[in-house]
Formats: C-alpha cells, sequence, structure tokens
C-alpha cells in the first residue's frame, strides 16, 4: 500500500481496535459475568475494509473456529493459543524456562489491550446506570406514565378483578 500512502497501524488497525473495544464494551456485562479473576477469553472478530480503507466489524464470536485447515492458519492459530496462555497463566504459573517460545511469530510484545476491565468496567457500569435510568425516565416522559410503586399496584389488582368478574 506504499503507493496509497496507507499505513496499515495508524489507518487501519487503529479502527480494527477501537471496533474491538466497543464489541466488548457493548456486551461487558455478558462476558464473565462472575468476574473471574486470573481469567481470560480468546475472541474471533471477522472485519471487511472497503475501498475508501474503512473497517466493517462482520461478526464477533466467543466461540472462534480455531482449525488449522490451511498453511496459513496452521502457522497463526497455534501461536495466537500459546501466546495468549503465555500472557494470561505465565505470569501466574512460571514454566521452569520462562523464555523459551514454541514460535517467534507473534511475541508478546505484539499484544494490545483493547479492554481492561479493571479500568472500563466502572466507566461501563455508569454509563449503562445512566441509559437505563434515563431510558425508564424517558419512557415515562413520553407515554405519560409518571406512577409510583403505589399506582402500578392498583392497577394489577384491578386487572386481577378484572380476570375474575
Amino acid at each position: 500500500m506504499p503507493d496509497l500512502n496507507i499505513d496499515f497501524n495508524k489507518h487501519l488497525f487503529s479502527q480494527i481496535k477501537r471496533i474491538m473495544a466497543d464489541s466488548i464494551s457493548a456486551c461487558f456485562k455478558i462476558l464473565d459475568t462472575q468476574k473471574r479473576c486470573h481469567s481470560f477469553e480468546i475472541l474471533g472478530f471477522d472485519f471487511m475494509i472497503d475501498d475508501a480503507f474503512k473497517v466493517y466489524l462482520i461478526e464477533a464470536n466467543t466461540n472462534p473456529c480455531l482449525e488449522t485447515t490451511c498453511p496459513i492458519l496452521q502457522k497463526i492459530i497455534p501461536d495466537i493459543i500459546d501466546s495468549g496462555f503465555r500472557l494470561a497463566l505465565d505470569p501466574l504459573f512460571p514454566p521452569p524456562n520462562f523464555t523459551k517460545r514454541m514460535s517467534q511469530q507473534i511475541p508478546l510484545t505484539l499484544w494490545e489491550l483493547c479492554y481492561d476491565s479493571q479500568c472500563d468496567d466502572a466507566r461501563m457500569e455508569a454509563l449503562y446506570d445512566s441509559y437505563e435510568h434515563g431510558s425508564k425516565t424517558d419512557q415515562k416522559k413520553e407515554t405519560g406514565e409518571e406512577k409510583d410503586e403505589f399506582d402500578e399496584d392498583l392497577i394489577k389488582e384491578e386487572e386481577l378483578d378484572e380476570v375474575y368478574d
């Protein structure tokens, strides 16, 4: 892409990271709902790039296919798994030979954090809470249904009375 002056890291990978972070933010409440310490997930993201070099998310998978059905995947998949395990587990359970790597194709230094639950969860909780509170308030204002709990109980009782009448 030198003739088009497109830098992969600057123009494309930055979009990919933003889309991945937004995707995880959008569903952070259902990923690791128990908030277990020292856990990780390998997610699969499929992207498409248009002729204007805009990146689009095709799909995100919590259970990505890890088959090595072609030569490229035979090189990439084992190294992604190995690097993921080393990144997540080696600091907790150092192996006898910490420097030995299965492959140098994807060094640990090339992994980038897109979403950090320790930093981002509190911000996302606040955002979700304000949205949920705001949408309930807005919904009541739009429909003119600003009722208190007492009104709700009366309505339920009236509905039950109608059923038994």
